[in-house]
């Protein structure tokens, strides 16, 4: 074998193994590191949790923009790398199935600038407010209203009802209303303690009324309520696309 061909040989596996140990996955990331824990209510953690960051509250209710997206590890992390170190808050959206952080303060979290990894909790559940108000808001068309057996057809009986997350409703007037989409009242409201019905009204005033939830979907939402009198109210309404 000749020196050359020595050379040659030497050479060529020396390329080679320069080409396998530059893997994009050893690219390193410029910016800070966030790792995230989510878990429930006795903080064990969840697989699978969709994670997303956003940089502000009007692209995190409108699910828009993301900066990044990332699963949960089956111990429940997730680890975003290459972070901007110019922005140090982020809205976080964690969700799987029924199960979110909407309605949770920990949605807004603040990286502190002098560490360069960093680490926060959040805590998903279910609840009638996900599937009520959704992320922010959601839209509800009233379809039906029926006082004891009488229907009751007016205008008032047919508005679009938009559930906040904040805790107010917006009603609006419907289609066969008179200016149809105009604001025409407001109200506020919460979920029971037992999950199981909405109160809408001042909690403990004069028009506070508690409501028990018949059928709840992300399609279609229907409660009843029983004044004083001893008649049933029954409400229906269909979700606004």
């Amino acid at each position: 074998m000749t020196q050359n061909n020595v050379f040659s040989k030497i050479f060529i596996f020396s390329l080679i193994l320069f080409i396998f140990s530059c893997r994009p996955t050893d690219v390193i990331e410029i910016g800070y590191e966030l790792e995230i824990f989510v878990g429930d209510a006795v903080d064990f953690g969840i697989e699978d949790v969709t994670v997303t960051l956003f940089t502000n509250v009007e692209d995190f209710q409108k699910n828009t923009n993301p900066v990044k997206t990332a699963q949960t590890d089956s111990r429940g992390y997730v680890l975003f790398k290459g972070l901007d170190r110019s922005v140090f808050t982020y809205f976080v959206s964690a969700e799987k199935g029924e199960l979110n952080n909407w309605g949770d303060k920990t949605q807004l979290i603040f990286s502190k600038f002098d560490q360069q990894s960093q680490s926060f909790k959040l805590q998903i559940k279910a609840s009638l407010a996900n599937d009520i108000a959704g992320r922010y808001e959601k839209r509800w068309r009233q379809v039906s209203k029926f006082i004891g057996n009488s229907p009751d057809n007016t205008c008032n009986a047919r508005q679009i009802h938009a559930f906040r997350r904040d805790w107010f409703i917006k009603m609006f007037n419907g289609s066969t209303c008179p200016n149809p989409g105009t604001e025409v009242n407001g109200d506020v409201w919460a979920v029971t303690s037992d999950n199981k019905g909405i109160i809408r009204g001042t909690p403990g005033g004069i028009s506070q009324r508690r409501l028990n939830i018949l059928e709840l979907n992300s399609r279609r939402l229907v409660y009843s309520e029983t004044p004083s009198l001893g008649f049933t109210i029954t409400e229906t309404f269909e979700a606004v696309d």
